[in-house]
């Protein structure tokens, strides 16, 4: 299934984020996933501020990696 960003998203009028992360607040699914809420992070702020790190299926860390 493909994820995209939704077209009102401040990150879709963008070719390319600058940053290998991207975090956001909500997600919708119709016929794809989209995300809404986004921004793009680097390593040193999801190591800094990310929280606990866990394992299982309900964690997806990396929708995006660059």
């Amino acid at each position: 299934m493909m994820t995209v960003l939704l077209q009102n998203s401040v990150n879709a009028r963008y070719e390319t984020i600058p940053y290998p992360w991207l975090v956001f607040g909500e997600k919708v699914k119709v016929n794809s996933v989209f995300i809404r809420d986004s921004t793009g992070v680097s390593d040193s702020v999801l190591i800094l501020f990310g929280g606990a790190l866990a394992c299982g299926a309900q964690v997806i860390l990396a929708l995006f990696y660059g």
